[in-house]
């Protein structure tokens, strides 16, 4: 799914799941300087949304769905 839109992967037409958003880890400073990770929402998804390595996509559907989509790619 790297590199690829969610229209491409076709998420409610062939799954019936609706990608919300993306989350990524980010690290930043905080106000002493020591590093930490944080998560940052990267907006809301539309169908030009390109999926890119390490992001958590924010998913809404029925569990049914959701789980049929998660076996499909084997994501644990």
């Amino acid at each position: 799914m790297i590199g690829k839109t969610i229209e491409e992967i076709g998420f409610n037409k062939n799954y019936e799941v609706i990608v919300l958003t993306t989350l990524k880890f980010v690290e930043e400073k905080n106000l002493i300087g020591q590093i930490k990770k944080i998560t940052k929402v990267q907006g809301i998804a539309n169908a030009k949304t390109v999926l890119k390595e390490g992001e958590i996509m924010v998913l809404y559907g029925s569990n049914h769905n959701i789980n049929n989509f998660l076996h499909k790619y084997k994501v644990e």
